[in-house]
């Protein structure tokens, strides 16, 4: 196939353009004549505006990928970590201070948590603070103006644990009307 494009002139072309309403629209000449500086000139203006405005929204754009860039491979770390069970961790506490005689007299903290990875040290940290908020532990401070964590004792109280007596826990109501839960 041979397709030929008929020679019409450019003025004939951007003289008159009818659109689909009917409505004739007539292009200026200005606007045929502009030389290509002119065109290019309003090409980087518009772009220049367009940057100005990127440059703008593009300025939290980068926070967030500076931030994403810092967390990322945080949080990539931590997925290869064991997960994180505050109940796991603190019989493990309880074991550790009670083979370290922390029944009969107060074991230094540092001690339980000696040769743990840092990340650990706060997790176990965790566990026996909830440890003696149930009553399990007795924290101490063998100095009374020692402001050091490492300093910080601890004295096995029960090995019995608050969750355990919340799983075995029923509701009077239950007990006297003789439900059950399996």
């Amino acid at each position: 196939m041979n397709f030929e494009i008929p020679d019409i002139p450019l003025e004939e072309m951007l003289g008159s353009v009818r659109q689909d309403n009917g409505l004739e629209n007539n292009f200026s000449e200005s606007a045929v004549s502009l030389s290509y500086e002119d065109l290019v000139r309003r090409y980087v203006d518009g772009f220049m505006e367009s940057a100005k405005h990127y440059v703008q929204t593009t300025a939290l754009g980068q926070r967030v990928v500076e931030w994403e860039n810092k967390i990322v491979p945080r949080l990539l770390e931590e997925e290869k970590r064991r997960p994180f069970d505050i109940h796991d961790y603190g019989t493990e506490v309880i074991e550790k201070i009670d083979s370290l005689g922390g029944s009969l007299h107060p074991v230094e903290f540092a001690r339980v948590v000696e040769g743990k990875q840092r990340y650990e040290v706060c997790r176990y940290l965790l566990a026996t603070l909830q440890l003696a908020n149930f009553g399990n532990v007795d924290l101490g401070c063998p100095t009374e103006n020692s402001l050091k964590m490492d300093v910080a004792t601890c004295k096995l109280l029960s090995r019995r644990r608050q969750f355990d007596e919340l799983t075995e826990y029923r509701v009077p109501s239950f007990q006297q009307n003789g439900f059950s839960v399996k």
